[in-house]
C-alpha cells in the first residue's frame, strides 16, 4: 500500500486507543500471498495472553464486499524466531484467523498446523460441532456487525465517483469495526476470544517456538481488480500486548488471604 493512502485512510477510521498502528494489505499478487510479523529477539514462556485491537477493512458493495475482498487477519503463538507464519506452508504453534467480510464458509478459523483448518466437528469451536459453526452466518456470532465510517465514503468517491463505499457488513462479520482479540495460552490449552466472546480452543502440547505473530493473508489467489482496493482492502492492529496469566491456585490463595484480612478487621472493630 502507498504511504499516502495509509495516511489518508487513518482520517477515515475511528482509531483505537493510543499506540503504534501496523497495516497489513495484499492487493496486487496474482497468487496466494501472506505477511506476518513477530517481535525480534523475544520469547514468551509459561501462561500468557496475547491481546490486540484489530480492524479489518474492505471495499463494497455492502454487506458482502466487492471482488477479491475475502482476506483474513491472523494471530498466533509458538512461532519460531521471526520466521513467516502462513497457513499454506508454516504454522509452528497454534493460530486463529478471521475474514473481514464473511461469507467464506470458514470465517472463523483455528489452526494447529499448516494446510488445514481445525475441523468444525472437532469440538474446538464454541459455536458448536456441526457444519456451519465457523461461518459468520451462525447465530453465535450475531453480536458482530460493522459499518463504513462516513469519512471513508467521501474518500472512496474521490477515487471513483461511481463507487459506493457505504453501508454495513453482514451480521456476524468482523469487518469495519474495532474488535479486541485475545489469544490465551494456559499450559497445553490455547483459547481465542473476540470482544470477550470465546471463539475457539485448541490443545497443543508442543509448540515449535516461543514467539508470537500477527499477520494477514489471502488464500484465494484472486486479488481484487477494483481500483480502490489499494486504499480500502487491508487490516490494522493496535495496542499489542503480552501479559502473564497467573495460575488459578495463586488467585485462590490471594482470595483466601483477602478474606482472612477482612475477618481480622471485623474482629478489630
Amino acid at each position: 500500500m502507498k504511504k499516502l493512502a495509509i495516511l489518508a485512510f487513518f482520517g477515515g477510521l475511528p482509531l483505537a486507543a493510543s499506540a503504534q498502528i501496523h497495516v497489513f494489505g495484499t492487493v496486487s499478487p496474482s497468487s496466494t500471498e501472506a505477511v506476518s510479523v513477530s517481535p525480534i529477539g523475544t520469547g514468551f514462556t509459561g501462561n500468557y495472553v496475547l491481546r490486540f485491537d484489530a480492524w479489518q477493512n474492505f471495499q463494497g458493495s455492502f454487506p458482502g464486499g466487492g471482488n477479491g475482498t475475502t482476506q483474513a487477519l491472523i494471530g498466533g503463538v509458538g512461532a519460531v524466531d521471526e520466521t513467516r507464519q502462513w497457513v499454506a506452508d508454516k504454522i509452528d504453534g497454534a493460530a486463529f484467523a478471521a475474514t473481514g467480510d464473511g461469507g467464506s464458509g470458514n470465517d472463523y478459523r483455528a489452526y494447529t498446523n499448516f494446510g488445514s483448518i481445525v475441523a468444525e466437528n472437532s469440538g474446538a469451536y464454541a459455536a458448536g460441532s456441526v457444519t456451519g459453526v465457523t461461518n459468520n452466518s451462525n447465530a453465535y456470532y450475531s453480536g458482530f456487525k460493522g459499518a463504513v465510517p462516513a469519512a471513508q465514503t467521501a474518500i472512496a468517491a474521490g477515487y471513483s465517483p461511481s463507487f459506493s463505499q457505504t453501508g454495513q457488513t453482514s451480521t456476524g462479520a468482523l469487518g469495519m469495526a474495532w474488535h479486541q482479540w485475545e489469544i490465551v495460552r494456559f499450559k497445553d490449552t490455547i483459547t481465542w476470544k473476540v470482544d470477550g466472546l470465546r471463539i475457539a480452543t485448541v490443545t497443543k502440547s508442543t509448540l515449535g517456538g516461543d514467539n508470537i505473530f500477527l499477520g494477514y493473508f489471502d488464500t484465494n489467489g484472486n486479488p481484487s481488480t477494483d481500483a480502490v482496493s489499494n486504499q480500502l482492502l487491508f487490516g490494522l492492529v493496535d495496542n499489542v500486548s503480552v501479559q502473564a496469566v497467573p495460575e488459578p491456585g495463586t488467585m485462590v490463595a490471594l482470595g483466601l488471604g483477602a478474606a482472612a484480612m477482612l475477618r481480622r478487621r471485623k474482629k478489630a472493630q
